[in-house]
């Protein structure tokens, strides 16, 4: 199950890759598990973190923004069998020398 949903996540936030490291030092879009609440209760709840990195906030084509709305659109347009996927937040997490680091907060939900 786990693999699963985590498979789905990447399927989904397009061009997203795992967060392998634990700093981030260039551009780009990172999946991060967090953990989950409830396993094998009625209801279970998976938290996911994508982070957005990026040299600039409105570039035309790698701008974090435009990076955001793709990613926003497409986690709406999808359906979980038995779930509801929602976005809990979207901020800022840091700079690093001229990377800005954004953070999306997504609860997936899944009904037994």
């Amino acid at each position: 199950m786990l693999s699963d949903f985590f498979e789905q996540m990447l399927a989904l936030c397009k061009d997203c890759i795992p967060l392998t490291h634990p700093t981030i030092t260039q551009s780009g879009n990172y999946l991060l598990f967090e953990g989950c609440e409830g396993f094998g209760e009625d209801v279970e709840t998976y938290h996911y973190k994508i982070l957005i990195a990026g040299h600039s906030l409105n570039a035309s084509d790698a701008g974090i923004i435009l990076k955001a709305q793709e990613i926003l659109h497409s986690l709406k347009r999808h359906a979980f069998r038995n779930g509801t996927l929602k976005v809990r937040h979207l901020t800022l997490s840091q700079i690093n020398e001229g990377l800005f680091v954004y953070e999306m907060k997504i609860e997936l939900k899944v009904r037994r």
